[in-house]
């Protein structure tokens, strides 16, 4: 099967904060129709790396590119193809689920006819219909997570980073997460991190377990080798050691296809 274009691509990509390095030389792609797993332990600069490819923070060498524009000198431009969901979801408490989704749509530069179709089609995605006019501050934590995914979703973004999108959920919301996810795989290019192997693996093979190959076994072994101390204090805020992008990894799967493929960083 062949890769299809990459809409992200990282070449060489190194982060330094002064004499502290927390991503080391790192280069991977993600084509549009692709789930990409970003494995590594907690510590291992994951949190890093998404927020360079969302425009938070720049590389300090190497080569950061979303949707074939460069992050280092047209980061608004980027900016309008990508949907991000960080580790902790950005939202307002006070608003209501259809409130706070108007508001993040026309902050996205949404058309304001257009909103009203936007907010039914990330509501319908996300599973949303139940609390739609519920405030923000009521809902569970998987519902918390869903509003976050749907905020990321408007505007049909190219691309989505989902940092640690099922973590602290109770494994039925965990499910519920999982099914959400993989239905955006087809239209998306997606980049899912994590620090734990069979939740991507679950979310590759449609809710069963994935058949473990030699392969994956030795995947599983390298991504717990290779971390870094964690370090109080840390201003990239995922508490990196100096080696720890060695601990990352990336495995990939095309939804409509059979085929996985890891490959060590």
């Amino acid at each position: 099967m062949s890769t299809p274009p990459a809409v992200v691509a990282l070449e060489s990509v190194w982060k330094r904060y002064g004499a502290k390095t927390i991503i080391h030389d790192l280069s991977f792609t993600v084509g549009k129709g692709e789930i990409v797993g970003f494995l590594g332990p907690n510590g291992a600069g994951k949190t890093t790396t998404m927020r360079m490819i969302a425009g938070f923070t720049t590389a300090t060498s190497g080569r950061v590119t979303v949707a074939g524009y460069d992050m280092a000198t047209q980061n608004a431009e980027a900016a309008r193809h990508i949907g991000y969901l960080p580790e902790r979801p950005p939202l307002y408490d006070t608003l209501d689920v259809s409130a706070y989704l108007r508001f993040v749509a026309r902050a996205k530069g949404v058309p304001r006819s257009a909103v009203p179709a936007e907010l039914e089609r990330v509501g319908a995605a996300c599973r949303l219909e139940a609390v739609f006019r519920h405030e923000i501050y009521k809902l569970s934590k998987g519902y918390r997570q869903r509003v976050g995914l749907a905020q990321a979703l408007l505007g049909t973004p190219e691309v989505l980073l989902l940092d640690e999108p099922t973590i602290g959920l109770d494994p039925g919301q965990i499910q519920e997460s999982r099914e959400v996810i993989r239905s955006f795989g087809e239209a998306h290019a997606v980049l899912l991190s994590t620090h734990i192997l069979p939740e991507v693996t679950m979310i590759w093979a449609g809710g069963h377990h994935y058949p473990w190959s030699a392969a994956g076994h030795r995947f599983a072994e390298r991504a717990t080798a290779g971390r870094g101390a964690d370090q109080p204090g840390d201003p990239a805020g995922d508490g990196a050691g100096p080696a720890a992008a060695r601990g990352a990894h990336v495995g990939r799967r095309r939804p409509r296809a059979g085929n996985t493929r890891f490959c060590r960083r």
